[in-house]
């Protein structure tokens, strides 16, 4: 390739890099001009973004490109001018252009033709606002009082102008044919001065190259100090024609600031890393050789000297390795500011009125790990606009703003980045959403039952569920949440659902910063030593072979009223004997998570938390069950690292009839509800809504009939109907009362014709008065508030 091809392959690379970056702030910035048209400088940012793409793309010869980006131009222009006023058409024709100039882009940026692709529609929507007959009703007065420190607001004539009176004195470059100029007369001096820039670039490259080489001729080395002056004068030009896209220009002579970055492939701080990633490892190594000269040296003279030089390098390391990672590191603004025009897009197709809100955009996590939530948070946001949110005129009848809210947040823990997608929409029921999946056949019936809370939320990950009536281009699939649970768990990440009916949904996402060097907890199993990565693990727990329950001989753990199987780590992995006794006086458990499922994992053996480098195990031992790569420890030895992923898969088979027969282990532990209220529709749903929830109820219609069954049956929870026929409620309340099985029951008052003897309640020490009829969530609140066994006070 000749020097000049390869100077135009340079050119062509900083232009692309420039447009993707104009038009990624463009997508935000216009979606910002949407709500705040009379902002003049977002305005003028705007057309001088246009304005720059089409300069350039016209001097490389991208015709389609300059074609689409003059006539964007052109309608700001006229919005500049105040001729024509900003509407929602005007904004979609507008963005629509955006979209196609993106996909121009990406085919130069793969090699394909630009010029093959067809803008003819795009022209067509634009060209209606350039019609002198197109006018709108509120067209946008220019503004009066304009404070004098704000400077004059020039015109691109102007500016062009201002740029080459900066240039006199360096290059001698006339701008006498300057004023009076036409639009074209215009394009044809911004190629011209990027033509001069080209060459200014060209001279700096061949200086670079003989600075290399050891070449540097004398005369540049003496004027060195004059071409430092010279480059920054270049690089305030280059950013005041080119780039000028954040304030409204001003003719204001000021001395430029360089800013001193460069730009470094991604591949080069990857090969950094890994060789950080083998320092971490000879520090580790360093560090253990210490250890152990210390436990039989120790005092010796010479192993103190190594102690220390090992904290020192331990100490370098350290910081060589978060520099390193920083580096990497991008803000997930980078992200997150693509969500404006998400949601503004989203929002409009489903006539939905949806503000969107970012907290933590700087907050800063590794580039490959960016790369993997953008589909994520694309799914998650669009999900709580399409089944979050409800429509204005429903949520002005239930007394919420017409406008929903959606909350895209970022913030450090520890080592991890946590992401958080809130709205203040609906709401999630679980049994509805455990209905749906048993009409979808995705669950069983035996598994809704035993479902907790947070399992039925997890539901909308599986492949194939929607709560969605219809399919639309928006969701309804099935598929969305799918793909956040599947990149997550390639993250080594969590996923976890919070959402009250009726308020709204937030999904937590909890990833790892990077996924080249992370936190580790070791464990021992069958004399072999893993790594399980830290942020998929919940807790560790000790027990004992008591708290463990069987069913056909597979292993539960109740953990703070969840039920959560046991799998020994040996059998998911092939190792150890499957047959073992666990007659030790402690079994070590350690409780994991993959997206929403958790799992209790036996080890034999907690080593402790250590900080570890992923290596590949390359091709020959690639999809080995449950291992996603292994680590160096400091003492040389090789230690497998888990797929957390694998495991829990692998686990989920083996305790599938666990799962299934759940039911049946705590059958005799289902608390008994005493239901005392004459027969009714209302009796009937009572009956229904604490069958489903696996309470076993036994029911009486006189007071007569509530004694007997409390003598017979030893009720954990009584429902009294505060009207039934024979007595009062009130009284039977007392009478049981009175019985030492039941002075500390929970009892719950129920009044059909909403009266009630606020003494009587009183005397009776009923716990707590509902009202008929009632919601399951009132009848959910009831229970547990006179589960805490408080006596009523009216």
């Amino acid at each position: 390739m000749s020097e000049n091809m390869e100077e135009m392959q340079e050119i062509i690379q900083d232009f692309l890099v420039e447009a993707d970056e104009l038009l990624e702030e463009l997508d935000e910035d216009l979606v910002r001009l949407e709500n705040e048209s009379d902002d003049e400088d977002l305005l003028n940012k705007i057309f001088r973004a246009f304005h720059t793409i089409k300069g350039s793309a016209s001097f490389l010869g991208f015709e389609k490109l300059t074609e689409l980006t003059h006539k964007l131009e052109d309608v700001l222009n006229r919005l500049r001018k105040f001729e024509i006023h900003l509407d929602t058409d005007m904004m979609d024709a507008i963005l629509a252009g955006v979209d196609k100039a993106k996909i121009i882009i990406d085919a130069i940026k793969n090699g394909e033709d630009p010029e093959a692709i067809d803008i003819v529609e795009n022209i067509e929507q634009l060209k209606r606002f350039l019609d002198e007959n197109y006018s709108h009703e509120k067209v946008r007065q220019p503004k009066e009082d304009v404070e004098e420190e704000q400077g004059e607001e020039l015109t691109e004539e102007e500016l062009i102008k201002a740029q080459e009176q900066e240039m006199i004195e360096e290059e001698g470059i006339s701008p006498e044919e300057g004023e009076g100029k036409s639009s074209d007369d215009i394009d044809a001096e911004i190629e011209r001065l990027l033509a001069w820039r080209m060459e200014e670039d060209k001279k700096r490259r061949m200086q670079k190259k003989q600075q290399q080489e050891g070449e540097l001729p004398k005369e540049i080395e003496k004027d060195k100090k004059e071409d430092e002056d010279k480059k920054d004068k270049e690089e305030a030009l280059k950013e005041n024609q080119v780039k000028q896209r954040t304030k409204t220009a001003v003719l204001k002579k000021t001395k430029p600031v360089i800013e001193q970055t460069i730009r470094v492939d991604v591949e080069r701080l990857d090969d950094l890393m890994n060789l950080v990633g083998e320092l971490v490892l000879g520090k580790n190594r360093l560090v253990s050789v210490t250890q152990r000269a210390e436990e039989k040296f120790g005092g010796d003279e010479i192993v103190e000297e190594l102690s220390e030089v090992a904290s020192q390098i331990t100490l370098v390391t350290t910081d060589l390795q978060m520099g390193v990672m920083k580096t990497r590191m991008v803000q997930i603004g980078k992200v997150f500011n693509k969500f404006p025009r998400v949601v503004r897009d989203i929002a409009r197709e489903l006539n939905k009125e949806v503000e969107l809100v970012i907290k933590g955009a700087e907050t800063e996590l590794d580039k490959s790990v960016v790369e993997e939530i953008n589909d994520p948070l694309v799914h998650i946001v669009r999900n709580a606009i399409d089944h979050g949110i409800e429509p204005p005129d429903e949520r002005k009848k239930i007394g919420k703003p017409s406008k929903g809210k959606v909350v895209l947040s970022a913030y450090h823990e520890g080592n991890y980045i946590v992401i958080e997608t809130s709205d203040d929409g609906k709401g999630m029921d679980p049994e509805k959403l455990k209905q749906k999946a048993l009409e979808k056949g995705l669950i069983t019936e035996t598994e809704a039952r035993q479902m907790s809370k947070e399992e039925a939320y997890a539901l909308i990950f599986k492949p194939g569920f929607s709560t969605a009536s219809s399919v639309t281009n928006i969701s309804g699939r099935g598929v969305g949440m799918d793909v956040v649970k599947t990149n997550v768990e390639k993250l080594n990440g969590i996923i976890e659902v919070k959402s009250e009916v009726g308020k709204g949904t937030t999904i937590i996402l909890k990833i790892p910063l990077t996924l080249a060097i992370i936190q580790a907890l070791l464990v021992k199993v069958a004399k072999e030593f893993f790594a399980v990565p830290l942020v998929s693990v919940v807790e560790t727990v000790r027990i004992s072979k008591n708290d463990i329950d069987k069913v056909e001989n597979k292993d539960v753990l109740r953990l703070r009223d969840n039920i959560i199987p046991l799998v020994y780590l040996g059998d998911t992995l092939g190792i150890g004997e499957n047959k073992r006794t666990l007659d030790g006086k402690e079994i070590y458990v350690v409780v994991v998570a993959v997206a929403e499922k958790r799992i209790g994992l036996i080890v034999d053996e907690l080593i402790g938390r250590e900080e570890i480098v992923i290596k590949s195990l390359g091709n020959y031992l690639t999809n080995i069950k449950g291992i996603s790569g292994a680590t160096i420890m400091g003492d040389g030895s090789v230690t497998l690292i888990l797929d957390v992923a694998n495991v829990v898969n692998e686990a989920s088979i083996i305790t599938t009839n666990i799962e299934d027969h759940l039911i049946e282990l705590y059958e005799k532990e289902k608390p008994v509800v005493l239901i005392a209220a004459r027969e009714s529709d209302m009796n009937k749903e009572l009956k229904k809504y604490l069958k489903d929830r696996g309470y076993e109820v036994v029911s009486a219609h006189t007071d007569k009939e509530a004694l007997d069954l409390a003598c017979e049956h030893i009720a954990d929870l009584v429902m009294v109907d505060l009207g039934i026929y024979i007595s009062d409620g009130y009284n039977l309340a007392k009478t049981l009362r009175g019985m030492p099985a039941y002075k500390s029951t929970p009892i719950i008052g129920i009044s059909t014709d909403g009266t009630f003897d606020k003494e009587k309640l009183k005397e009776a020490k009923i716990n707590k008065l509902i009202f008929a009829p009632f919601t399951d969530d009132e009848l959910t609140t009831a229970i547990e508030a006179a589960s805490k066994k408080n006596i009523l006070v009216a």
